[in-house]
């Protein structure tokens, strides 16, 4: 018996750390926000899905082969039972594949994805459709070495050089990946889709109707903590966070790109 769970689905830089930090064990009595359980450099916490991997190894060596990652993945779950919460893993796209079995098709709905509607699990699906702020988000936080800040002051670079070839491949490969995500997603119930834009409000705190529809699709009592642990990296203008911003504004020009510049983009 595994307990009940649902899944936080986003691509990176698109607000899950801000979402999570509301939906966790201190803010929320009827959730347990695990973060992102496939991340390879969590190995040894006990939220990492490779930690307990591991041990799985270790107890029988055939547990390394794909075959038996759904007995695992329940195994994995089934170690927070007695939390008494609904779990919530947080996976990135590029993480989806993790538990897909042998000969599993490219385009193919994920096994993670299969097991989620085949359970009835609600997915909370992040999106972020202004990819040039997805782009310099990125660039920010390596260049900060910093993913995650409760104190906007520890980002001290606060702008970066966009490299213009490299953003326009960006956007066209993660334009195409929405595409496939989307489709996976498709018909998936109970599904709460949420924009990066739309997420929060004026005053920063998560909106009150995304809170409530999150908090219908798990069953769960209203979420009156809205006000995220973490703080935007970036300035708020991307004029004041690319330094080239005028290369980019000329790159983007005519394209289904272009209103990404806008400041309410």
């Amino acid at each position: 018996m595994i307990p009940p769970f649902g899944l936080l689905v986003a691509r990176q830089r698109s607000g899950t750390g801000a979402l999570g930090s509301l939906l966790d064990r201190q803010n929320h009595p009827q959730f347990y926000y695990l973060g992102e359980i496939f991340h390879p450099e969590g190995l040894g916490d006990r939220h990492n899905y490779f930690t307990h991997l591991r041990d799985y190894v270790r107890e029988d060596p055939l547990n390394a082969m794909a075959a038996n990652a759904p007995q695992n993945f329940r195994k994995f779950l089934g170690t927070f039972a007695e939390e008494g919460r609904t779990l919530l893993p947080d996976v990135k796209y590029n993480s989806l594949h993790s538990l897909n079995g042998h000969w599993q098709a490219p385009l193919a709905r994920p096994w993670l994805l299969e097991f989620a509607r085949a359970e009835g699990a609600p997915v909370i699906h992040l999106t972020r459709k202004n990819l040039l702020e997805v782009f310099v988000s990125g660039l920010l936080a390596a260049a900060n070495k910093i993913w995650h800040t409760a104190d906007a002051a520890e980002a001290k670079i606060r702008s970066a050089v966009v490299d213009i070839p490299k953003l326009l491949r960006f956007m066209d490969d993660m334009q195409r990946e929405q595409g496939v995500i989307e489709r996976w997603l498709g018909g998936h119930r109970p599904l709460v889709t949420l924009d990066y834009q739309e997420m929060f409000d004026a005053d920063g705190l998560l909106a009150r109707e995304k809170a409530d529809e999150i908090a219908r699709a798990f069953a769960a009592d209203p979420i009156t903590q809205r006000k995220p642990s973490f703080v935007k990296q970036a300035p708020r203008s991307l004029a004041e966070s690319i330094r080239n911003y005028d290369e980019v504004e000329r790159a983007l020009a005519g394209t289904p790109h272009a209103w990404m510049l806008t400041e309410d983009g």
